[in-house]
């Protein structure tokens, strides 16, 4: 696989959910901040396109994108990343990851599913285990991570 194609596979993964996100009134939009711990620490910024976040309504459910950013031997590292979650109660929270760790000299391509709690899409920590699945690992990255998101919605 291509190092080009593998920079746009979350990006391409994702296409369908966001045209279809903007098409309907009935998809609420957020910004997501947070945090994750992977031996590494990473800010995390993102948008995402849910359905029923904003009420009592089960199950939620949305798709986004963002990117990742930390410090690994003293290089900074970005993250792209396209997601999927789906929150199936109102305290339960699945999400899933397409990320692809960018450096000057390095990409690493990891799927990373990812479980925990929410409170109503508003809150969300997970633990997740991603291993490299094309590129180069960075060692600096462990599989696996715990991360913690606050999302805003344009809504609220």
């Amino acid at each position: 696989m291509s190092l080009k194609l593998l920079f746009f596979l979350p990006v391409f993964l994702f296409l369908p959910a966001l045209a279809r996100a903007q098409a309907t009134n009935e998809y609420e939009r957020g910004v997501m901040v947070g945090y994750a711990y992977a031996k590494t620490h990473f800010l995390q910024l993102g948008i995402l396109h849910g359905q029923h976040y904003g009420n009592r309504q089960v199950p939620s459910y949305g798709f986004g994108e963002g990117i990742e950013l930390g410090v690994l031997d003293h290089e900074v590292t970005l993250g792209l990343k396209g997601f999927a979650e789906y929150h199936p109660f109102q305290v339960l929270a699945a999400r899933m990851n397409a990320l692809v760790y960018l450096r000057e000299d390095r990409l690493d391509f990891r799927l990373m599913p990812e479980v925990g709690f929410t409170a109503m899409g508003r809150a969300t920590l997970l633990y997740g285990y991603g291993k490299s699945v094309a590129g180069r690992e960075m060692p600096g990255i462990a599989e696996h991570r715990v991360s913690l998101t606050v999302t805003f919605f344009t809504g609220d």
